[in-house]
């Protein structure tokens, strides 16, 4: 190298050497607070809805200067399922736990934490959480549905409840029966499925006759599953429609006018022959005629074009040789034009999601309404005494049996602050004048106070479904409870409420728990196994001591007639073979669900499906109960130091996959001691 060469190089830039030299300088820190994440998205894969997720996300400061972690906004559903921490010097990490409770999640879904920090150049990052619901539980169909009952006949009807986890299940019911209905729960296949049988009692009330019966499951995703069965009983006679409607656009577009059809059906056991039909408008015509004798009739009416209704309509009265329903009516109005938003649908109750049931917790409706003897009766009235309205529909035999009993509770509770009145509500296939119905109750003896709800206005606004109803009202103006019908035990039913709500208690239940509770056996993981000990054969035992012979010991809970049991058990079995001989001890500890099998029994079963693991028959569940198992199959690891490794509950298909790495870990660990 000449001297211009050297005084070339010499003169140039230290950087400049290093690059030529191919050296890398070191990064620059970078500067203020920089918010990293390890990975920012958590995909759950197939899950079942009803489970609480949690995912730990990595977080770091690789910045120069303190990060501030403000705030964090969460999707709904999302939360926080650890402490927060919220200052992060530079270079320090930390594990932020999101979870998810997926009770209202299906499908597939897509949720965020979104942390608000201080760092200039991103001041938020998204956490976000992925995965796929599926409900746990399968119920085919998916309502037990009776829809419209004739006849007071016993009928059932069922539904199928299927478990599509890999887990067995349990199922019971909260109540065997309620106010409507028997309730019988069967298992079809252990495990796996059951029927849920629902009868209708007898004699049946009128009207809409909803209940839900609660399913208690096993199942860590649905502990309880509510099951809405409901019927449908129509009144004795049955007009359809119930008002007849004219379109104001056809009636002047036709040149012959409309005509409309009325149908009236006889659904009781006895025949009821509509003798006559008359209509109070000149211009309207009306045709009657027997479509079966004694059991249903149909009535062309027949409106002329450009017709003009009266604005307080009209009115079609039918006569009939019935002793009860002697008249019938069925009003005439005009339909609302086009476009105008129409009143509260009044189609069939079944599909009408507004029920009374929905208000109970909740304030009454304001009311006002006067006494047949002009004492005003208004919503703030429920502040001086407790308020009892007893809605009930004139000429009806239920109806008419729970006024008698009222009247009984009303002697009972009259001077005790017990305020109970009479809601008398137009019936829809019955026109009972005011002056009749107040005479049937004054030969009864009733003493009650009496209301006419004209136009049934307040009856709608607590959106009643069926007649009568009790609605037991606090001094708040709360609704605490409702009895809906005329059962044989309504006196006691409405004594529990009348005496609960004296004695200052309150009869809205307390919001349930919330589900999502960790599985009792998996939080045995990481504590010392339990003090058991089971036989196995003559001169054969497993117990706590004998866990430090192996290094690592597997349990493997199970039933003989479990469904999943027998999915599970030959994957097991595959496990056993290639661990047993590198010294892993494997033994299946013989469950009893709801059926007992002999050790002999358990030991064929077991075999069928190819399972050689020697048998711990545990008949009555105790070495289980101390284990914390309450669904099977259950498989638990345990370490020769006696400490729980891992438990996995269910027939996982990915069983070897979870399992192996333990098992491996575990020796590779036993074998460095």
């Amino acid at each position: 190298m000449n001297n211009a060469t050297l005084l070339s190089v010499s003169c140039r830039p230290a950087w400049l050497l290093a690059l030529a030299a191919g050296l890398a300088l070191p990064a620059a820190a970078a500067a203020g607070p920089v918010l990293k994440v390890e990975k920012a998205e958590h995909d759950f894969g197939p899950t079942w809805t009803g489970l609480t997720l949690k995912h730990a996300f990595s977080v770091r400061n690789d910045g120069d200067s303190e990060l501030l972690i403000t705030r964090v906004d969460f999707a709904p559903g999302v939360f926080l399922a650890g402490d927060l921490v919220q200052r992060l010097a530079p270079k320090q990490s930390a594990e932020i736990v999101i979870g998810l409770d997926t009770r209202d999640v299906n499908g597939e879904f897509t949720r965020t934490a979104t942390l608000l920090t201080n760092e200039p150049a991103a001041p938020t990052l998204p956490l976000t959480l992925r995965g796929e619901c599926r409900a746990p539980i399968e119920l085919q169909p998916a309502f037990l549905g009776f829809g419209k009952v004739i006849g007071d006949g016993a009928q059932q009807r069922s539904i199928t409840i299927r478990n599509k986890t890999d887990e067995s299940f349990e199922c019971s019911l909260a109540v065997a029966e309620d106010t409507h209905y028997k309730y019988e729960l069967v298992e079809t296949t252990p495990g796996e499925e059951y029927k849920l049988f629902a009868t209708l009692k007898t004699p049946m009330a009128q009207g809409r006759l909803e209940s839900f019966v609660t399913i208690r499951t096993t199942l860590e995703a649905r502990p309880e599953l509510p099951v809405r069965v409901f019927a449908f009983r129509p009144q004795r006679l049955e007009i359809i429609p119930t008002i007849v409607a004219l379109e104001g656009d056809k009636l002047r577009a036709s040149p012959r006018g409309l005509t409309k059809v009325v149908l009236i059906s006889n659904n009781g056991d006895k025949p009821v022959r509509v003798t006559a039909a008359q209509v109070d408008h000149p211009a309207i015509k009306v045709d009657l005629s027997e479509i079966l004798s004694g059991r249903s009739y149909r009535i062309l009416v027949q409106v002329p074009q450009d017709f003009e209704l009266p604005e307080y309509g009209s009115m079609i009265n039918l006569t009939t040789d019935d002793s009860m329903y002697p008249t019938l009516q069925v009003p005439i109005r005009m339909a609302l034009p086009p476009g105008q938003t129409p009143p509260p649908p009044q189609g069939d109750p079944l599909l009408d999601d507004r029920t009374i049931a929905k208000l109970v917790g909740s304030p009454a409706p304001k009311f006002e309404m006067t006494t047949t003897e002009g004492v005003p009766l208004t919503s703030a009235d429920a502040a001086k005494s407790l308020l009892f309205l007893n809605f009930f529909a004139p000429g009806d035999f239920h109806n008419f049996e729970q006024l008698k009993k009222i009247e009984t509770l009303r002697r009972e509770y009259a001077d005790r602050g017990v305020r109970i009145v009479n809601v008398c509500e137009r019936s829809p296939v019955t026109d009972v004048p005011q002056e009749r119905q107040m005479e049937v109750m004054r030969k009864a003896d009733m003493k009650a106070e009496l209301v006419f709800d004209l136009g049934n206005a307040v009856g709608e606004s607590f959106h009643l479904v069926m007649m009568p109803t009790l609605v037991a009202i606090n001094k708040a103006g709360v609704i605490e409870g409702i009895i809906e019908g005329n059962e044989e035990d309504f006196e006691a039913r409405a004594r529990v409420i009348f005496d609960t709500l004296l004695a200052g208690r309150s009869l809205v239940n307390p919001p349930a728990a919330p589900a999502g509770a960790k599985r009792p056996a998996l939080t045995m993981i990481g504590k010392p196994a339990p003090d058991f000990t089971a036989t196995i054969s003559a001169d054969r035992r497993i117990s706590r001591a004998d866990l430090s012979q192996n290094p690592v010991t597997v349990l493997n809970f199970v039933a003989p007639n479990c469904g999943f049991c027998r999915r599970q058990l030959p994957l097991v079995e595959r496990l056993r073979a290639d661990y047993e001989p590198l010294g892993a001890r494997f033994v299946n500890v013989g469950q009893t669900m709801r059926k007992a099998f002999t050790r002999e029994e358990c030991e064929k079963i077991l075999a069928e499906v190819g399972s050689k693991l020697p048998l711990a028959h545990d008949p009555q569940n105790d070495i289980g109960k101390l284990f914390k198992v309450t669904s099977y199959p259950t498989l638990v690891l345990i370490r020769r130091d006696g400490r729980i490794e891992d438990v996995i509950i269910g027939a996982k298909t990915d069983l070897d996959e979870r399992v192996r790495p333990t098992l491996d870990g575990l020796l590779s660990a036993d074998k460095a001691r």
